[in-house]
C-alpha cells in the first residue's frame, strides 16, 4: 500500500490448501480444565462465524484494535485490513473445523521433520484432540 516491498510469493503457492491459523489449546489445559476448553472452541466457532456473517463490522473492529497495536492512522489501518478480508490476496481461509486441516497440518509437521526443525514425527494423535471439538460442536446444536 505504501509502495514499498514486493511479493514475491504467497504461501498458499508454496503449499496450496495449507492451514495458515489454528486455534491451539495444551493438553495439559485441556485434561486440566475441559470443560473451559470447549467453552474456548465453541467461542472460536462464534467468532469465525461473526467473521463470515459481518465482515464490515469485523473490518471495522479489526481497525480500530490494530491501529492501536500497530501506532498506525486508523484510516491506513482500514484499508490494510479492507484489503486483507475483501481482496484477500494471500487467500487465507480460516476454518473452525479441524477435521478440515489435519491432512495440511501433518504435511507441515512432516515438512517440519524433514528439515530437522522438530525431533520426531508427529501424528494426528499428537496434534489434535477431534474429540473435543465434536464435543463443543454437538453440545452448540
Amino acid at each position: 500500500l505504501r509502495g514499498i516491498g514486493k511479493s514475491v510469493v504467497n504461501s498458499y503457492e508454496m503449499m496450496p490448501g495449507h492451514a495458515c491459523c489454528v486455534l491451539a489449546i495444551s493438553d495439559k489445559f485441556i485434561k486440566e480444565h475441559r470443560e473451559l476448553a470447549k467453552l474456548i472452541v465453541k467461542l472460536h466457532i462464534k467468532a469465525q462465524k461473526f467473521i463470515k456473517e459481518n465482515l464490515d463490522e469485523t473490518i471495522e473492529i479489526a481497525a480500530q484494535r490494530l491501529s492501536k497495536d500497530w501506532g498506525y492512522d486508523l484510516s491506513f489501518t482500514r484499508t490494510v485490513v479492507e484489503k486483507a478480508y475483501k481482496e484477500n490476496p494471500t487467500a487465507l481461509e480460516f476454518p473452525w473445523d479441524p477435521h478440515e486441516i489435519v491432512d495440511s497440518v501433518l504435511k507441515y509437521a512432516e515438512i517440519q521433520y524433514k528439515l530437522k526443525y522438530i525431533p520426531i514425527q508427529l501424528t494426528s494423535d499428537d496434534l489434535f484432540d477431534l474429540d473435543l471439538y465434536d464435543e463443543a460442536v454437538a453440545e452448540m446444536k
